[in-house]
């Protein structure tokens, strides 16, 4: 995590319809309040588990159809929810310069990608990049990963 005072959440979702809390279907929330990852699964609390300090890894991640939480590498939370899939990054920034740092989506893709509709963007093969970008006060929610080089983020 980037920021560890800015008031953020990230995580995994089926979609993405709107920048609240309770969109996000799979979402860790690090508290500044109390220094403690909390899991949040459709805008509802499952607790304040686990204290982070700034350099922690905090992972929600996938295996064998089970949703799990993870602070650098170990398990503080599995989900009773199954996932709809696919899956896709989602985040919602409530601070100013707020970041969510080295987010990565990895995995084997179980269906072939069709780009339609590609607006402000490239897509090639299973990625695409679009433009980083801002709507005035707090930055705009983003998918993916940074292309290397080219100031924009990947959707792969």
């Amino acid at each position: 995590m980037a920021t560890p005072s800015a008031y953020l959440m990230f995580g995994l979702s089926h979609g993405d319809t709107d920048q609240s809390i309770e969109d996000i279907d799979y979402a860790i929330y690090p508290s500044p309040y109390s220094s403690e990852a909390c899991v949040y699964e459709g805008g509802a609390n499952r607790g304040c588990i686990v204290p982070y300090v700034a350099g922690d890894r905090l992972r929600v991640g996938v295996e064998g159809g089970v949703v799990k939480y993870y602070r650098n590498g170990t398990v503080f939370y599995t989900s009773s929810v199954a996932p709809t899939y696919p899956l896709i990054a989602d985040t919602t920034l409530n601070t100013a310069g707020g970041q969510v740092g080295s987010a990565a989506m990895a995995g084997e893709l179980a269906e072939t990608v069709d780009w339609i509709d590609v607006f402000a963007a490239t897509a090639s093969g299973y990625s695409s990049c679009v433009r980083a970008g801002r709507d005035g006060t707090r930055e705009v929610r983003h998918r993916g990963l940074w292309c290397p080089g080219t100031g924009t983020r990947s959707t792969r």
